[in-house]
């Protein structure tokens, strides 16, 4: 993994944003401070992020022991392809630079496809 990512904008629904715009002023953030960024201000760490997940899936009453940054990624890219977004969109929004990285994330869809047509009755 890349030790030092990429900063990325990430579209998201007027309603999330609402709501991150409340918590951001609340907390005094300016309109280009990082989402999530760390104590001081600056870039949350790893273990920082994969904490929080953890601990807001477990004030979610979902499993925390399994989820991680990834995983949000990981939703948002198989959500994009289920609902017909083409993969090079989805690359574009991932900022994967190989459309084979993409591809990895069809398989979980693919799965969904096969089981949909072993089930058609002919």
């Amino acid at each position: 993994p890349n030790p030092r990512p990429a900063e990325r904008i990430i579209p998201s629904p007027d309603d999330l944003l609402a709501t991150r715009s409340t918590e951001r002023i609340e907390r005094g953030a300016g309109p280009d401070d990082l989402v999530f960024a760390g104590r001081n201000g600056s870039r949350a760490d790893r273990s920082t992020l994969h904490r929080r997940v953890r601990r807001a899936c477990q004030l979610a009453g979902l499993e925390g022991d399994r989820a991680h940054p990834h995983t949000f990624r990981h939703s948002y890219a198989v959500h994009l392809l289920r609902h017909g977004v083409p993969l090079t969109v989805v690359q574009r929004l991932l900022g994967h630079s190989s459309i084979e990285t993409t591809a990895i994330y069809l398989a979980v869809v693919q799965k969904e496809v096969e089981e949909f047509v072993r089930r058609v009755r002919w």
